[in-house]
């Protein structure tokens, strides 16, 4: 139980760290997203991550009694399948993002899922 509660607040922190990083400064993810534009190598370090992460803990971390474990696992294997997808769709996810973030509402709306999502999270790990 106690991986589950440090992994809640591990993905809490971020999920709610990168909302408000979203929120603060909205203009930095059309830099970003053409940074990535210029470089495959950008592109690919973006799709690791959520494979890493997924394939990394999800072995450690598969159960499924208690709703805190339950939705760690989710948010586990949902960083797989990210991952996955981002990997076989790398050009085709890329094009979906740059028109995503030309967008100031749509960053807006992102930014406050991931807040949203990373609130709960924290409850749920220091409850």
């Amino acid at each position: 139980m106690e991986l589950t509660m440090g992994l809640l607040l591990f993905l809490g922190l971020f999920f709610t760290i990168f909302g408000l990083g979203m929120i603060k400064d909205m203009s930095i993810f059309p830099v970003l997203m053409g940074e990535m534009d210029k470089s495959v190598g950008h592109r690919l370090i973006f799709t690791f991550i959520p494979l890493i992460i997924g394939s990394g803990l999800l072995p450690f971390h598969f159960l499924w009694t208690t709703l805190e474990q339950q939705i760690v696992s989710i948010m586990l294997l949902l960083f797989l399948f990210i991952g996955i997808f981002r990997m076989l769709f790398l050009d085709s996810y890329h094009k979906v993002g740059l028109s995503l973030v030309q967008n100031k509402q749509s960053i807006l709306i992102v930014s406050v899922l991931y807040l949203v999502i990373g609130l709960v999270l924290l409850y749920l790990g220091l409850r």
